[in-house]
């Protein structure tokens, strides 16, 4: 059995891969939490695994912290994907392929393996990145702005009078609000979906494709009941691309 982790800024993801089955797992916020405390309360009682696979974009800390407890928990040195500039059927758009995050990297590698190409992928996290792939499995390129929580936090911290706010639950929100909470999240959400659906359409204008559009991340189910057209929703795609780099000797890791 194989535990991979996707480790963002905000969540930490899981899943195992068993004998070619993908079975997704949980996540925990990391907040300030120990590290340490975070993997023992939700794999101490897992039987050992064969290996550990590992997307992490939060810094060196939890890297380390992470090798710690795995060497004493099950004498397992974990492994890092990064990127590089062609794998598993991905060519990395990127002049230096190593600076796109291995949480991109993972996400290209399982859209390649499990969605329909050319297809925009938008994955809607601390920060919300939009990555492209063409019919060949070339990445064409991305961009990156920032997540829901993170504008939320900019407009409370720059807006005289007003207390910090965190980005809630938006069902129920009219298109005009009538509070300044409720009217800064409905700001935040639309300046969100206005960034996808006009980045999604003048991607396929500009490089003549018919590209369908995926969504992933922790914020992606406050904004995909807002956009139009067919979307598709995949919650483990960072996982999966974790998979497949796992299970497949080709893949370099």
């Amino acid at each position: 059995m194989i535990l991979l982790l996707d480790s963002g800024n905000t969540r930490l993801k899981w899943a195992t891969l068993d004998t070619g089955l993908f079975r997704p797992g949980d996540h925990a916020f990391c907040g300030n939490d120990d590290p340490a405390e975070i993997f023992e309360k939700h794999w101490g009682a897992l039987n050992r695994p064969g290996r550990v696979v590992v997307s992490n974009v939060a810094g060196a800390g939890t890297e380390e912290a992470l090798n710690v407890w795995a060497g004493r928990k099950w004498n397992l040195k974990p492994e890092y994907i990064l990127s590089t500039s062609s794998a598993c059927g991905v060519t990395n758009g990127y002049r230096n392929p190593d600076l796109l995050g291995s949480d991109r990297w993972a996400a290209l590698i399982g859209a390649h393996h499990h969605i329909p190409l050319p297809v925009c992928i938008v994955d809607c996290g601390t920060a919300i990145t939009i990555d492209v792939l063409d019919r060949e499995g070339r990445h064409l390129g991305g961009l990156i702005s920032p997540g829901l929580n993170m504008m939320m936090a900019s407009l409370s911290c720059d807006t005289a009078g007003l207390n910090r706010f965190e980005f809630g639950p938006s069902d129920g929100i009219e298109v005009l609000a009538k509070g300044t909470q409720d009217c800064m999240q409905n700001g935040v959400l639309q300046s969100a979906v206005a960034l996808i659906e006009q980045t999604h359409e003048r991607i396929n204008t500009a490089y003549g494709l018919d590209a369908g559009l995926v969504l992933t991340g922790g914020d992606a189910m406050h904004i995909l009941p807002r956009l139009h057209g067919t979307i598709r929703f995949e919650p483990d795609l960072v996982l999966k691309g974790l998979a497949v780099f796992a299970g497949d000797p080709a893949c370099d890791m």
